[in-house]
């Protein structure tokens, strides 16, 4: 089943199968997952520890006697928290791809040809 998806997404975009072919190594893979289940999880803890109210005056308390935990407002906190940091994480690894690309082509010698080409960037 996964060789025949990868062998249509060849076929259909040779040049993303080859990026995808370089890169996602079974290193790199556990080092994502488990990066992002680290941060997902101390977020999470965070999270949990602002639950614990005294007196009344933490944010998820309903009522001022009781804390009554307002569960809609902590998940969606921590929905959007979750959300800003998976932005903020795609912008500087995207970044960081495009530079590190630059800077290899720029070393090959191959960036240049790009540049000079008199052909459109699309038709190269």
């Amino acid at each position: 089943m996964v060789q025949t998806l990868l062998n249509r997404l060849g076929e259909v975009n040779p040049q993303l199968f080859r990026e995808f072919k370089g890169r996602l190594k079974p290193r790199n893979l556990a080092i994502a997952a488990v990066s992002s289940v680290l941060a997902q999880m101390l977020l999470y803890l965070f999270f949990q520890t602002r639950l614990s109210a005294h007196d009344g005056i933490e944010r998820y308390c309903q009522e001022a006697y009781f804390c009554n935990s307002n569960w809609q407002l902590w998940w969606l906190d921590l929905f959007v928290a979750l959300s800003l940091m998976g932005m903020f994480a795609l912008l500087v690894v995207g970044t960081y791809l495009l530079i590190r690309d630059i800077v290899r082509e720029e070393r090959r010698g191959t960036l240049g040809f790009i540049r000079l080409s008199p052909q459109s960037a699309v038709s190269i």
